[in-house]
């Protein structure tokens, strides 16, 4: 699995430079912000198991064209950050059998839709740094519709069906 790599990187990392003292462990505690890597964590497995049972949110994925589904992946990330979106709207209860599945964009319309942000967010914080969440909102709100018709776009000239 990529995120076991990328777990034992992160805490190989860690780890050296404690060892080396650049930090301190409890800096390292700090910044991980645990308790929003637990809650996500545990929002991403409820909504996993909710899709996993209900075979709503498949359906809906399933039936939407590309363009509704980006809206349908950018108001759910907005809602409940990537990951866990990204769990309830690709798990399906039952897989049509003539559903051919393909790359759905998911992007992130304000910052508390990607854990990255909010992690970036508050490391910036722990450096003294004042980061604005409205300007980051605001950049959001016109660079996501922008990458969002820009992937369609590409999709759409690359796609042998089209969308």
């Amino acid at each position: 699995s990529p995120a076991l790599a990328v777990v034992g990187l992160g805490a190989a990392g860690a780890g050296l430079s404690v060892h080396r003292g650049r930090t301190r462990v409890g800096h390292v505690i700090e910044t991980l912000d645990l308790p929003v890597l637990v809650g996500l964590f545990g929002l991403a497995v409820g909504l996993g198991t909710l899709a996993g049972t209900w075979s709503g949110p498949g359906d809906l994925m399933a039936s939407a064209s590309s363009w509704e589904t980006a809206a349908i992946g950018a108001g759910a990330a907005v809602l409940a950050n990537n990951l866990p979106a990204a769990v309830l709207l690709s798990t399906r209860a039952r897989t049509p059998p003539s559903r051919v599945d393909r790359p759905r964009p998911r992007p992130n319309l304000a910052v508390t839709g990607s854990l990255s942000a909010l992690l970036w967010y508050r490391a910036a914080k722990t450096v003294g740094s004042s980061p604005s969440l409205l300007q980051i909102s605001k950049i959001g709100i016109v660079l996501v519709p922008c990458s969002v018709l820009a992937a369609l776009g590409a999709l759409a000239l690359l796609a042998p069906r089209g969308l």
